[in-house]
């Protein structure tokens, strides 16, 4: 998976099956519950973006 290629851990949720993360989700994307929706220290990434996602990664390692 991409975001395993950059070096970051990943936890993966089943919405479907995990009634308190499909909440989490709903509270941290607005509502939606499009997937995939990734919280790479608290910048929120709806969709998939390698762009979007490694930006979020540097910036998080630069806050660091």
């Amino acid at each position: 998976m991409y975001v395993r290629e950059l070096g970051v851990n990943l936890v993966e949720y089943n919405i479907e099956t995990d009634r308190e993360k499909k909440e989490e989700m709903k509270k941290k994307s607005g509502g939606a519950t499009a997937v995939p929706l990734l919280d790479i220290e608290g910048q929120i990434i709806h969709g998939f973006s390698q762009d979007a996602i490694k930006a979020a990664i540097e910036k998080s390692r630069m806050q660091r």
